[in-house]
């Protein structure tokens, strides 16, 4: 499987990758810092899955999403980390096109989870 990680911080890239590499041993994880980074990803390359921080640095916030899409040119299932993802974030991120959104707080506990049920065609949120 191949994942895009996209994610502004250093410890929680690092925090991400490891439940990745825990959870899928044969996975391949790309990273990317900012939305030019992750748009760079996608372009080269077409990924099973991304985990996306919506405030990445150069990113127009939710609207990452219908470039990833536009650039991907298929629907590729994208679950979005938020620091705070309250139910008009969720309902928001949805609406703009992520198929799950998980909280960072709680990544450790559900991202291994909601990725499974993004695999299965579930949505998660």
């Amino acid at each position: 499987m191949q994942i895009v990680l996209a994610e502004p911080h250093p410890l929680v890239r690092r925090g991400l990758m490891q439940i990745l590499k825990d959870g899928y041993e044969r996975c391949t994880i790309h990273e990317a810092r900012d939305a030019n980074e992750l748009l760079q990803e996608v372009s080269a390359e077409v990924p099973d899955l991304l985990v996306v921080d919506i405030g990445l640095p150069g990113g127009p916030g939710l609207g990452i999403l219908k470039s990833i899409h536009g650039r991907c040119g298929v629907a590729v299932p994208v679950i979005v980390t938020s620091d705070d993802p309250g139910p008009e974030f969720t309902r928001s991120a949805l609406q703009a096109g992520a198929t799950a959104v998980v909280p960072k707080e709680r990544a450790d506990e559900e991202l291994l989870y909601t990725i499974e049920s993004v695999r299965q065609g579930r949505t998660r949120h």
